[in-house]
């Protein structure tokens, strides 16, 4: 009766691993630029121009407008979701590692086969897992950043009216 209530909890352990989720916001997504002399700048990406990136600072009163020349590297975060990792370590490889000791102990032999379930679900969940989206320096271009647009609060850009708008009480940086 103990082996079958233990290899229930061991199984609803295995199946509560396997769940996230992501909410879609009416902003335009965060996003972290990293600049060339090695500052990270993140923020809501607001929108894309012919040579620069416009990123409204979270914490501070301030965008920033990128030229494509000074980014290293633009990532979007929030697609590329690594929760999974800690359930599929405890969850799995703990109750995997006591089954196995525990079996250790009765059999003096130790399954090390118990431990692949882990490992195969580890490498299906890497697998499976979108990078984030994003550019590097050696394709940041006018149509690299074109890709990008869709994850921007305003996609189609904006004029300058909205623009007015969107800075009012704003500090505006350049940095080309």
């Amino acid at each position: 009766m103990k082996f079958y209530s233990f290899l229930i909890i061991t199984l609803a352990f295995f199946l509560c691993s396997c769940s996230g989720s992501y909410e879609l916001t009416k902003f335009g997504d965060e996003s972290t630029i990293s600049i060339k002399e090695g500052n990270d700048i993140s923020g809501e990406f607001l929108f894309v121009t012919d040579s620069s990136f416009f990123i409204s600072c979270l914490y501070t009163n301030e965008i920033y407008e990128i030229g494509f020349k000074k980014c290293n590297e633009v990532i979007i975060d929030g697609y590329s979701n690594r929760d999974w990792i800690l359930p599929v370590i405890l969850l799995e490889g703990v109750s995997a590692l006591t089954f196995s000791i525990e079996c250790n102990a009765n059999t003096g032999t130790f399954p090390w086969y118990l431990m692949v379930i882990p490992a195969i679900s580890y490498f299906l969940f890497e697998s499976g897992t979108p990078d984030a989206p994003g550019i590097n320096s050696g394709e940041i271009n006018k149509y690299s950043a074109e890709t990008l647009k869709k994850y921007s609060r305003f996609p189609q850009g904006v004029t300058q009216d909205q623009f007015r708008v969107i800075s009012k009480n704003k500090v505006i940086k350049q940095i080309f």
